[in-house]
């Protein structure tokens, strides 16, 4: 990531909090969420760049391939 600053590069690489369980090979494990509560009929779908406009995220699913799009563009 060159040309980058600290800042920059936190922004895109966050650090894992201390004593974050990993397996053998060093890979962070993830949390799995219970998405058995979840009214899957109310589910709204946001893109990246649309996400910080919305101010309760409960029922939003961020959709990811929003971004490899926009970075096809530049």
């Amino acid at each position: 990531m060159k040309g980058l600053s600290d800042y920059q590069k936190f922004k895109v690489i966050r650090p894992l909090p201390d004593g974050w369980p990993k397996d053998e090979e060093g890979i962070p494990f993830i949390k799995r969420d219970d998405f058995n509560d979840i009214d899957w009929n109310k589910v709204k779908f946001v893109g990246l760049s649309n996400l910080t406009a919305i101010k309760d995220k409960r029922n939003y699913l961020l959709l990811m391939f929003n971004s490899d799009y926009i970075l096809e563009k530049v």
